[in-house]
């Protein structure tokens, strides 16, 4: 079960993209997801919400109020966890429902600090005009 916090890599070839919407890089298959649902989506229909990370990110002050900067140190791991993470951003601006079939197994990362969790969900709110 993929949870929320937790951050997964999961694969969107750049054949199932348009524009400027994040996908696999060239020769790499996966990238890492921030779940952002809670459960209930993956349960009924096999699909989670998520935000993709990117440590390649253009300045965008349009974008800006809705991207987190992580380092390493900001997610919690455990033994079982798949790579390292690298110094990236979260890309809230990119939100998009998954299949779970997207996800490979092992495909966890880590998991978000509680604290950096309510930014994300600060900048969701925001990104979407929920009071």
């Amino acid at each position: 079960m993929l949870r929320r916090g937790e951050i997964h890599r999961g694969s969107v070839p750049p054949d199932h993209t348009v524009g400027s919407e994040q996908h696999d890089h060239d020769g790499v298959v996966g990238r890492p997801y921030l779940i952002v649902s809670d459960g209930r989506l993956e349960s009924r229909l096999e699909v989670v919400v998520a935000c993709p990370l990117s440590t390649s990110v253009r300045a965008d002050p349009a974008a800006a109020p809705f991207r987190l900067e992580l380092t390493p140190d900001m997610v919690d791991r455990t033994p079982d966890d798949v790579r390292d993470l690298k110094p990236t951003t979260v890309l809230c601006d990119q939100i998009r429902v998954m299949s779970v079939d997207r996800f490979r197994t092992p495909s966890r990362v880590g998991k978000l600090k509680p604290a950096l969790m309510a930014q994300i969900e600060s900048r969701l709110q925001a990104l979407l005009n929920l009071s």
